[in-house]
């Protein structure tokens, strides 16, 4: 499923089993509470699996990434055009000519490209992207680049908007598939890679990523094979990294076809899943994560509490020329910053905020 915000629809793509199993795909217009649908449109008249639908905002095109059986299961690609209640296919257009499983597409936004990822079944299962560009009804691509040498399962990918980077999770086979994620970096009609990370060391499938703009962290939501738990993590983008938080658990029984999305109004990631533990229901929570207000400028900072303190309660700042003396671990003589969190770092942040100069391990003299 994907929305086309140009139009403001939401268009589904499926596997029509009653029709041949033919590619299908139809129009949702939302209406409160409810939702109402065009007339199912074929865009591939033949078995078609491992759907993948993103919304191309800078040409406001539906791009349908898929598995085409009755093609040697070759990763394929047709872009759609909403009108209305319907939607129209441009030709299809072969990205993988070998079998291609585990399709997973997100939208480049910076770059103005769709990004494919998926498993290559014809080079030893390897997890491989491969950059799409839209013109017009149709979509051309730029070589495949492998982002794991080992095999991978349950791909799943995102956009960063804030860093301009995106992001691909996957099963990895070849180290007892650990949850794992990798960043990449898209120039022109390519895309490279930085080294992968593991964000859970026990196997992780399916997963689902969804970007949680508030916190600027990839959200993955997954399956924790150590404890079959549902788990949500958030990770941060520097670079060509990635780094992970401390994970959550949202399920503690069996979380199956884990899907999660943002929801801008309230600022959560709500994440759906079939509740492996409760007769298979279909079930959804919100997960969000912790949030800080980066609300930091050069002239706001007035000063440091003598203490911790509960909402409520009323609060003592030291201001400048006072000598807080409930640090810890700092360096004598040495200048700190604030930091966007409220930490101290001797590294200045964005903006510049100077905090004060240390004394002592323990004392600090603020703007001193």
């Amino acid at each position: 499923t994907v929305y086309d915000s140009s139009n403001g629809k939401v268009v589904i793509s499926y596997k029509d089993d009653a029709n041949s199993g033919y590619g299908t795909a139809v129009v949702g217009t939302v209406s409160g509470t409810s939702i109402s649908f065009g007339t199912p449109v074929v865009f591939n008249a033949d078995n078609t699996t491992d759907f993948s639908l993103v919304y191309d905002s800078a040409n406001q095109k539906v791009v349908i990434s898929y598995s085409d059986r009755g093609n040697g299961d070759y990763g394929t690609a047709i872009v759609g055009t909403v009108s209305g209640t319907s939607i129209s296919f441009g030709s299809e257009v072969v990205f993988e000519s070998t079998y291609t499983y585990n399709i997973s597409s997100t939208f480049d936004s910076t770059n103005n490209k769709v990004v494919i990822a998926y498993m290559d079944v014809g080079n030893s299962q390897r997890g491989t992207a491969i950059v799409g560009t839209v013109s017009g009804t149709s979509i051309s691509f730029g070589s495949p680049v492998v982002f794991e040498s080992g095999s991978t399962q349950h791909t799943s990918s995102v956009f960063d908007p804030d860093t301009g980077k995106v992001v691909i999770a996957y099963s990895d086979n070849g180290n007892s598939n650990y949850g794992t994620a990798v960043v990449g970096t898209v120039s022109g009609t390519s895309i490279s890679f930085g080294t992968p990370v593991v964000f859970n060391t026990a196997r992780s499938d399916p997963m689902s990523l969804t970007y949680d703009p508030t916190n600027q962290k990839v959200v993955i939501a997954y399956l924790h094979g150590g404890n079959s738990q549902g788990k949500a993590i958030g990770g941060t983008v520097s670079g060509t990294s990635i780094s992970f938080d401390t994970s959550s658990t949202f399920e503690s029984g069996e979380a199956r076809d884990i899907s999660a999305i943002y929801d801008p109004d309230t600022k959560k990631v709500v994440i759906a899943y079939r509740d492996g533990g409760n007769s298979n229901y279909g079930t959804a929570v919100t997960f969000n994560l912790r949030t800080f207000l980066k609300n930091l400028t050069s002239e706001n900072f007035i000063g440091i509490s003598d203490g911790a303190y509960s909402n409520g309660q009323t609060a003592t700042i030291q201001i400048s020329g006072s000598i807080d003396d409930a640090q810890s671990s700092l360096t004598p003589g040495q200048k700190y910053y604030v930091q966007n969190d409220g930490t101290l770092s001797e590294t200045a942040d964005s903006p510049s905020v100077f905090a004060g100069t240390a004394v002592a391990s323990t004392k600090l003299i603020i703007n001193g």
